[in-house]
């Protein structure tokens, strides 16, 4: 049945069935029907007009009960939501917050336990040399245990948990790696050709400049051959040679191979020629070795002879000459060689090769070999007379990254540059020398390098090429034994530093570019050469060589000190330059290189050499009324030098002035001790013998008349009548001879001086 009453709520009138119906709602506020009618109708009135049925107005109940409001099941989730989102999204920061502090706690203990500092940016991903960096014992530095990280809170909105932050690196300072981390910076741009045509530059130094050269020692050997007596090769023609002087000979066992390492480069030079006429294309259109296949025959066997360190000398004697595609596949094998002889053989190459990619190459093979294998050869490198080596050197030490050559390379900031002249001691005297790069024709000068061969049997022989006739092919039984000179190659008197190829213009039979080897020779200096020594350093552009060591200073250290060693010292902080710059050859360098690294050693500096010369040439040529000051400046300046200047301006000198010149010599060499007056004596110089005579004389010194007596014999005259003198003024006697004696009462008086002195002295 039907029923009629009004919402409680908003008094809104209201028509249902009876019974009402469940969850019955008031259309107008939506708020349930709580109560039932009090009296159903029972018959259904007639609807009411539209404007009374809605919202007819009507006063509410004076005190309506109180009503609660169940919230809508929409509303309720949504609160619920927003608070279970918040919850879990402070958890996530929470739990992140703790993970962060807890990595960092462990990074600390790590390090405390290792007892070492976390390693810079720039080292992170360099592989560490294991002959530098042993790893450490485990039960030593074995990682302190992880703590366990709090748990997760789980978060209730079933959303996937946010990624933990990633700890923050501790902040270090920045620095250059310490080995080899990015490119090859390369400082020289010269390509291959250029350099090569710098290298024609050099004196060519030939033996038979002076005809009948080979064959006078050719002559030699044949006669030595038997009698027991050492061969000294081109040593014995040095003393009328003076272009031959300065060669860095080598002599005695320096320059022989012992039998077994005779025997292993006899039998590999010989399967190399074989092995390079096999790869060597037959088309008659390319006569040049196939690289790729000669990799292939040396590489093939890991156990082959190829990949052991007796087939160094073999393969640098054969392929260092060839095109840069063999000398890759040199160095790639060289690189397979764990040896000392090796790792010197590719700094070599690193230094004196003129590819920049095969350079590149030989420094890569050295990053994980022994530092002190190679570090010698390089710093020896940056004082070598031809820049370009000096350039070189820079590069590999930076790219190898090594900081341990900073101490040395500061310290060669104070040597003078490699090419100026320098003073060494030779015939008891200073002398002004040079160091020079010179090329030796290697197809015309095997006599130079090796001894004759005059049997068979004799190891490593080879024929030496005839002028005029074409060469024989490379293989290996007419290149050993057709011919009519041989030589044999167990004994090498002079190594090259490296080899080049260059083109020759009057070849005749011989192909116009053939093989020339290297070396540094020490001369005599120019008077050029004397004069640019007097030089004040900052009137000279810096040398090629100066800044190479200035750029790998900058790039090993990422710093710029300025130009000189006082500005750098902060750069070497508490280390020292061991042994004072460039390590000593023989206790750094095996034999194969000592004269690389003899040659570069730093010598006495020459300034005062250069000096002396000049006041001796102003004093030659100034007028006699200005000599007698310049004679005086020569006499006073301190340094041997001055004494030689001074004893070769007398020589020249005539007259007044000459007389002058001579009485201040004497009293100059007076002042010496007996020790340096002695070396005086045997000095090449008359002029320096006759005063040291007069000085001995002078001092009355007794102790120097041994030295006196051969004097008495001397081819000088002059010096003759100064050992009289001298030994007059000790004696209190005269023997002689008379100043016009001929040959027989010089004999004469020389052997009653002698007799005297020996019945003075008891023998």
């Amino acid at each position: 049945m039907a029923v009629r009453f009004r919402c409680e709520k908003c008094s809104y009138q209201i028509v249902l069935q009876f019974p009402r119906p469940d969850g019955a709602t008031c259309p107008s506020c939506r708020v349930a029907l709580l109560r039932e009618p009090e009296a159903p109708d029972a018959v259904m009135p007639p609807p009411l007009p539209p404007a009374a049925i809605q919202r007819a107005p009507t006063p509410p109940p004076a005190a309506p009960p109180p009503i609660t409001r169940p919230a809508r099941p929409d509303r309720l989730l949504l609160c619920v939501g927003a608070v279970v989102g918040a919850v879990a999204v402070a958890s996530l920061l929470v739990t992140g917050v703790l993970g962060w502090i807890a990595h960092a706690k462990q990074l600390d203990r790590t390090s405390a336990g290792n007892n070492r500092q976390p390693l810079p940016r720039w080292i992170e991903d360099t592989p560490a040399r294991e002959a530098e960096a042993p790893p450490p014992p485990p039960e030593k530095y074995a990682p302190a245990p992880k703590a366990p990280r709090p748990a997760p809170v789980a978060p209730q909105n079933h959303e996937p948990p946010r990624p933990e932050p990633p700890p923050a690196k501790p902040e270090v300072n920045e620095a250059p790696p310490a080995r080899a981390a990015g490119p090859f910076k390369r400082r020289d741009k010269s390509s291959e050709e250029d350099l090569r045509k710098q290298l024609l530059a050099p004196t060519e130094v030939a033996l038979d400049d002076v005809p009948g050269s080979s064959a006078r020692l050719q002559k030699q050997a044949r006669n030595l051959s038997n009698s027991g007596i050492p061969f000294q090769g081109p040593a014995s023609l040095v003393s009328s040679r003076s272009d031959l002087q300065g060669l860095p000979l080598r002599m005695g066992l320096d320059c022989q191979l012992g039998k077994e390492p005779a025997e292993n480069m006899h039998a590999l030079s010989r399967k190399m020629r074989a092995l390079l006429e096999k790869v060597t294309p037959k088309d008659g259109v390319d006569s040049r070795p196939d690289a790729a296949q000669l990799r292939d025959a040396l590489l093939s066997d890991p156990k082959a002879d190829w990949l052991q360190a007796g087939a160094v000398p073999c393969l640098l004697q054969l392929l260092q000459a060839e095109n840069s595609p063999m000398r890759k596949v040199l160095v790639e094998v060289l690189g397979k060689i764990a040896d000392r002889r090796a790792t010197e053989a590719l700094a070599m190459r690193a230094l004196t090769d003129l590819s920049p990619d095969v350079r590149e190459a030989a420094a890569r093979q050295l990053i994980d070999r022994p530092r002190e294998d190679y570090e010698p050869l390089l710093l020896a490198g940056l004082r070598y007379p031809w820049a370009p080596v000096a350039t070189h050197a820079a590069e590999a030490l930076v790219y190898l990254g090594d900081r341990d050559a900073v101490p040395q390379l500061v310290s060669l900031l104070e040597q003078p540059d490699a090419t100026l002249p320098f003073t060494v001691r030779q015939g008891g005297k200073d002398t002004t020398v040079v160091r020079e790069v010179v090329r030796i024709n290697h197809l015309s000068n095997c006599l130079l390098c090796h001894p004759a061969s005059a049997a068979r049997t004799d190891l490593v022989r080879g024929a030496v090429p005839e002028a005029g006739k074409p060469l024989p092919p490379p293989t290996s039984s007419q290149y050993y034994d057709n011919g009519t000179i041989f030589v044999r190659a167990d004994t090498t008197y002079l190594k090259q530093d490296f080899s080049v190829v260059q083109p020759v213009d009057r070849h005749g039979e011989w192909p116009r570019f053939q093989r020339f080897d290297y070396v540094v020779r020490t001369r005599l200096a120019t008077a050029k050469e004397l004069e640019e020594a007097l030089r004040p350093p900052t009137d000279r552009p810096p040398s090629e060589a100066r800044e190479a060591v200035l750029f790998a200073l900058r790039e090993l250290t990422g710093k710029d000190l300025g130009t000189t060693a006082r500005g750098w010292a902060a750069a070497v902080g508490s280390r020292s330059p061991a042994k004072g710059g460039t390590p000593l050859p023989e206790e750094q360098v095996g034999s194969d290189w000592k004269q690389f690294v003899v040659a570069a050693a730093p010598e006495r500096d020459a300034s005062s050499a250069a000096d002396a010369w000049r006041l001796k040439r102003d004093l030659l040529a100034a007028p006699a009324a200005a000599q007698e000051k310049l004679l005086t400046q020569l006499a006073d300046a301190k340094g041997s030098p001055y004494t030689d200047a001074l004893a070769e301006a007398a020589a020249q000198l005539s007259g007044p002035a000459q007389a002058r010149a001579r009485d201040l010599l004497a009293e100059r060499l007076a002042r010496l001790t007996d020790t340096a007056l002695h070396d005086r004596f045997g000095a090449d110089d008359a002029e320096m013998r006759r005063a040291a005579a007069r000085a001995a004389g002078l001092r009355k010194a007794k102790a120097l008349i041994p030295d006196l007596l051969p004097l008495l014999s001397d081819a000088d005259v002059e010096v003759i009548q100064a050992a009289r003198l001298a030994l007059k003024a000790m004696a209190d006697r005269d023997f002689g001879p008379a100043p016009d004696a001929d040959a027989a009462a010089r004999d004469k008086a020389a052997a009653e001086w002698n007799a005297w002195w020996k019945k003075q002295s008891g023998s």
